[in-house]
């Protein structure tokens, strides 16, 4: 009992010693060894137990000088719950064996360091055995307790520190019972100790890998941002650059557009020969330059259109659109160049409804460019556009125009590199057939547009076939739905951002030998006195000019105003063929000081771009006078935007016409404008 009492005590003093030591060692990973990588953690544990071995031999029971019973083999017991490879594990038992010397060199020293040297070994190897069974972590640690407290019990038994037999009788039966409880006490402690352990360090690493996440995430914000700001800058260079492009489209429009004025009404007037001075040769020479000039014109026209759709800019107008009209129109435009080049020319709309919903103007635009690209490519046969009903694989039913010609064809592997801008399917065809390649691939835009598509089949050296294919709601009449896929089609192309802030192109404004259903026309100015206004030129062709019709304009005077002397003088040389007087100025303060000089002037043709005084400003002026606030001005402009218009009405101009200027429109302008003054 005296045996028991004193292992009891000495155990307990041990267990307090070592708890103590532990929960200070745990406050010091709460607070600060948490923060060491792995590897010194399980270097610090080996020196932490090897350290509680030596404070448990300090307080232990020292039967002798030489002999102390203690609870030492508890840090090696213990070791597997936080320390997986062996060597660590053996590592400990030889340290607290050394540390065992150091009270003594002795026989029960060197046994004490004997017996912890082969309880590390076999709780290592029992370690490594059971990690190959899945056990319960108490049946693990149930088994490795038992066994090495079985194996020091031998251990000691058979070092010679005390007889076997006495040991085995008289000190083992207290000893082992409280080493037993002891270590499983202890065992449950430190497992509870390791759970937290776990946790902490579970919590650690998320602690780290958050902070990893979130020092990436850093940096890709910051990367981000960089992006976002060369984004925005690149942004705005293409804004700058759309803006610059249009101006110098705008500009260049201007630029062309002035001596096109000048050309165009001389060669229409020649052509004309009012004065029978001309030979049948020469009236061909005038009407060859007009024909080229309008030529000049178109290809304007087309590169401006270009130009907006790639800005995403180009409006619809939808409505009811009448077949019928639209054939008719198609029949006249191109009934001459048939008979021409000797071709057949059919145009088919039975079972077709009289009535469908889209853009006129488009439309005719996009069947004006297929059938001029079928004749132009067709030297026998002939040419046909038919109106369809086809019905697609989800049974709804789809306006379809189809073009077909009797022509050269396309390989199959130019089919679609024809509706590039600037591309014909053979080098040599530019050279061959002229043109510039835009038709088709403004069509195409056009197509989208309106909700559609075309598509090509073709066989080189048999012919082509060109079908728009228009939106089922063009049938049903659902210009919400067709307004919805404009505007989905309206996205810059080929852009990745929609220019802003700049003014648009206008490309129809001009109505000299405009094309029906021009793009981007604009809608009509207010109507003259008892009349429609006649912005848009009759449908005829520009390079066979009407018969002249003399004194139209007889008794009327008007005031033209240009700073070009040539535009005056082409404008003054028609207007009096036709019957005008005509007075002339240079600026807009010379017409101002001219409307004070004189009553008679019955219409102003006023420039709207000239240096000084512009258009608008002089217009602003004559209309704070009282006796000129309802004389009529028609503003003329080579500017081609499409607010030009609205800004010469809003500064008090009676009508709108853009240059290159079409003789017979103006005329009709000025005779709807001055026939009840006259």
């Amino acid at each position: 009992m005296e045996y028991f009492s004193s292992y009891f005590l000495s155990f307990f003093a041990n267990i307090s010693t070592i708890l103590a030591f532990t929960y200070i060692a745990s406050l010091a990973y709460k607070f600060i060894l948490y923060k060491l990588p792995v590897v010194w953690m399980r270097r610090l544990y080996i020196v932490l137990s090897i350290a509680a071995g030596w404070l448990s031999m300090m307080y232990g029971t020292q039967y002798s000088q030489s002999v102390i019973f203690d609870l030492r083999f508890v840090p090696i017991i213990v070791a597997p719950l936080f320390l997986t490879r062996a060597s660590h594990i053996i590592t400990i038992g030889a340290g607290i064996g050394i540390v065992r010397l150091t009270f003594g060199l002795n026989h029960a020293a060197w046994a004490g360091f004997a017996n912890a040297l082969i309880l590390g070994f076999v709780t290592a190897l029992c370690a490594r055995v059971l990690a190959r069974y899945r056990l319960h972590p108490l049946v693990y640690f149930g088994i490795i307790i038992l066994i090495v407290n079985v194996v020091n019990v031998v251990d000691i038994a058979f070092l010679g520190v005390y007889p076997a037999v006495k040991y085995l009788v008289e000190m083992a039966p207290f000893s082992a019972p409280a080493s037993l409880l002891f270590s499983f006490f202890f065992a449950f402690i430190l497992h509870d100790f390791k759970t937290d352990f776990l946790r902490r360090q579970e919590l650690n690493s998320t602690n780290q890998k958050l902070a990893e996440q979130f020092r990436v995430s850093q940096e890709k914000a910051e990367e981000l941002q960089r992006i976002r700001l060369q984004l925005e800058e690149k942004n705005h260079e293409l804004i700058l650059a759309s803006r610059y492009k249009s101006e110098f489209l705008a500009n260049m429009s201007h630029e062309l557009r002035t001596p096109l004025n000048s050309m165009l009404i001389l060669s229409q007037f020649l052509a004309e020969n009012p004065n029978d001075t001309l030979s049948e040769e020469e009236i061909e020479f005038a009407g060859i330059i007009h024909t080229s000039g309008q030529d000049l014109l178109n290809l304007i026209n087309d590169i401006l259109d270009l130009s907006k759709i790639e800005a995403g800019r180009m409006s619809i107008s939808l409505g009811e659109v009448s077949v019928r009209e639209v054939s008719e129109s198609m029949n006249r435009m191109f009934e001459a160049v048939a008979v021409q080049k000797n071709l057949s020319f059919t145009i088919d709309s039975s079972g077709f409804p009289d009535i469908i919903h889209t853009d006129e103007q488009r439309l005719q635009q996009i069947l004006k460019n297929l059938l001029s690209n079928a004749f132009k490519f067709t030297v026998r046969g002939g040419v046909t556009l038919e109106f369809l009903v086809e019905t697609d694989d989800n049974g709804q039913q789809h306006p379809v125009v189809r073009v077909r010609d009797t022509g050269i064809g396309i390989r199959p592997d130019k089919l679609e590199q024809i509706f590039e801008a600037f591309y014909q399917a053979d080098g040599t065809t530019s050279r061959k057939f002229g043109g510039t390649g835009l038709g088709l691939s403004i069509s195409r835009e056009f197509a989208i547009l309106l909700g559609g598509d075309i598509r090509l089949a073709s066989q080189e050296g048999t012919g082509s076939t060109f079908t728009l294919l228009l939106p089922s709601s063009s049938l049903s009449g659902g210009d919400q739905e067709l307004r919805l896929l404009a505007e989905e089609a309206k996205v810059p192309r080929p852009m990745t951002f929609s220019p802003v802030q700049h003014e648009e192109l206008d490309t129809s404004a001009n109505p000299a030998g405009a094309d029906p259903g021009a793009a981007g026309a604009d809608p009509k100015p207010l109507p003259s006195p008892g009349t429609a206004a006649h912005t848009d030129a009759e449908e005829t062709d520009a390079a066979a000019p009407q018969p002249v019709t003399r004194d139209l304009l007889q008794g009327v005077t008007v005031l033209v105003v240009d700073d070009d002397p040539n535009n005056v003088r082409s404008l003054s040389a028609v207007l009096e063929s036709r019957g005008a007087l005509i007075i002339q100025a240079y600026s807009g303060r010379e017409c101002l000081k001219l409307l004070g000089q004189r009553s008679d002037i019955d219409i102003i043709l006023m420039d709207i771009m000239m240096p000084e005084m512009n258009g608008k400003s002089a217009i602003r002026q004559i209309r704070r006078m009282d006796a000129f606030k309802t004389l009529p001005i028609i503003a003329l402009t080579a500017k081609a935007q499409a607010t030009e218009r609205q800004e010469c009405l809003r500064a008090g101009a009676s009508d709108y016409m853009s240059k290159p200027i079409d003789s017979d429109a103006l005329i009709q302008m000025l005779r709807d404008w001055t026939h009840e003054r006259t």
